[in-house]
């Protein structure tokens, strides 16, 4: 996939994802691997989902 052809929830969850790890290190030690890594959990959960949304719809227009 080219930069170009990204679907733009690819690109600002990807981002997302970046800025929450950063923001998550931040947290200090005792409530970052509670908090801190729920939160990056979850945000890495909803790049997966998108991911394989948009290769769910790519097979899906490969169809005959």
């Amino acid at each position: 996939m080219t930069e170009s052809n990204r679907p733009p929830i690819y690109t600002v969850l990807s981002q997302l994802v970046g800025w929450t790890l950063d923001r998550t290190a931040d947290i200090p030690k005792n409530a970052r691997f509670t908090f801190g890594q729920r939160i990056d959990n979850l945000t890495l959960d909803a790049l997966q989902m998108a991911v394989a949304a948009i290769h769910a719809r790519g097979s899906a227009e490969k169809l005959p």
